[in-house]
């Protein structure tokens, strides 16, 4: 039995732009837990300054290695959408000359 995949632009479209919405989602969460995290600063004193030092650089490298993923997949996102424009352009032009 032949097993075939079919995949429409519309729907590859738009499951791309949910996945870019919830990346700015994700993006606008981390903006905001940065500048409530940062806004703390000034209630640490003594060796507790020391700690906060110490986890709010762990915070900004962990917000940094999420935003890098996100980068990425939305590069991954934009090859998938040329990709798939390229191939149907490629298979139309082949089917226009079979006519």
């Amino acid at each position: 039995m032949a097993r075939f995949y079919s995949f429409t632009t519309s729907i590859g479209d738009s499951s791309v732009q949910a996945i870019l919405n919830v990346q700015s989602d994700i993006r606008s969460t981390l903006d905001t837990l940065e500048r409530q995290v940062h806004s703390l600063a000034a209630q640490w004193l003594g060796s507790e300054s020391e700690e906060y030092q110490d986890l709010i650089h762990k915070w900004n490298s962990g917000a940094e290695g999420i935003r890098s993923q996100l980068t990425i997949v939305v590069s991954g996102l934009n090859q998938f959408s040329d990709g798939n424009t390229e191939l149907r352009t490629s298979i139309g032009s082949r089917i226009g000359s079979m006519r």
